[in-house]
């Protein structure tokens, strides 16, 4: 049984080859997460744009505490009181600050795709109807980051990988 040495080129391609597979596999799994978000996006798009604007009632929250939220965050926690006195909602939890009394006008969508019921949760002024915007634009925001990178990584592999040519 002899032992073939094929050199320090042979390591190099070799180490080439791997970096190549793991590469690739970066970038599938960029545009699978990519293409998972932008496919969430458009399905809260739609869904808000088929429904279509529902009835907000607005009123005052009125904060009681906070809860532990995620990354560690403060989730403000608090009583909802609607300006006619006929809706309430207690332990909802607000999307954005109340001010330094505690208390912040906000809205609360009851129906609906994606609706503040199913959510527990009031909306100060500046995030209601954020359904109806938001997803359409974070969908830009993905398919531009989409062909940026691909742009980017095409002309790396052409810059660093030109074609070989026969002699």
């Amino acid at each position: 049984m002899s032992i073939v040495d094929r050199g320090p080129s042979a390591a190099v391609h070799s180490g080439r080859r791997f970096s190549n597979v793991a590469l690739s596999t970066l970038h599938v799994i960029y545009y699978l997460v990519m293409g998972a978000l932008l496919a969430l996006m458009l399905v809260l798009g739609i869904g808000a744009a088929v429904d279509g604007v529902q009835p907000t009632y607005w009123g005052t929250f009125t904060q009681h505490g906070c809860e532990l939220g995620a990354r560690g965050s403060c989730e403000l926690i608090g009583t909802w009181v609607s300006d006619s006195g006929s809706n309430q909602k207690r332990h909802v939890q607000l999307d954005g600050f109340a001010g330094s009394n505690g208390e912040v006008r906000a809205s609360y969508t009851p129906t609906g795709f994606n609706n503040d019921a199913e959510n527990n949760i009031v909306h100060v002024s500046i995030t209601t109807g954020a359904q109806f915007w938001f997803p359409w634009a974070a969908a830009l925001l993905i398919v531009a980051l989409l062909v940026f990178q691909s742009r980017r990584w095409r002309r790396r592999r052409v810059h660093h990988h030109p074609p070989e040519h026969a002699a």
